[in-house]
């Protein structure tokens, strides 16, 4: 009994520790600082990351570029952001490319790649956490997508 009740009160320890690991994790949309894009509403967004046209005030393209260098990122950006399960996004993108010819925005792995085209083309955007845009320079917040 007495290792019982010790093993679950080892158990709820750590998932408090695992909680207050992500409490203050932020989900970001980011571009380069020299970017001339301000904010993206959340309509525009979901346009973006299934293909479609967005453009800024100055009816410049935007384009945008999936981070997939941790997986959490993406699943976190398609629940709360798109309002999809990974297989039914990669469903819809296979949809509207057969039925319109729509591309799939482009994937990259690294972070440091993704900083590097971020500064690069001004009208890229991307979703990372907070604390991954401390680390690099030259990078603006264009709004927080979502916060635990």
């Amino acid at each position: 009994m007495r290792q019982s009740v010790q093993k679950i009160l080892t158990a709820i320890v750590l998932l408090c520790s695992v909680n207050a690991a992500y409490a203050n994790e932020a989900l970001v949309l980011v571009a380069s600082q020299e970017s001339p894009i301000h904010e993206l509403t959340s309509l525009e967004i979901r346009k973006l990351y299934l293909g479609f046209n967005v453009r800024d005030r100055s009816e410049r393209q935007i384009v945008a570029l999936t981070n997939k260098s941790d997986t959490r990122v993406m699943t976190v950006f398609l629940q709360n952001v798109m309002a999809m399960t990974q297989r039914a996004y990669n469903r819809r993108l296979l949809t509207l490319a057969v039925q319109s010819g729509r591309a799939r925005p482009r994937s990259v792995a690294s972070l440091d790649q993704l900083h590097e085209l971020l500064l690069s083309d001004r009208m890229m955007v991307t979703c990372m956490w907070k604390a991954d845009v401390d680390e690099f320079s030259g990078l603006k917040v264009l709004r927080v997508l979502w916060t635990e």
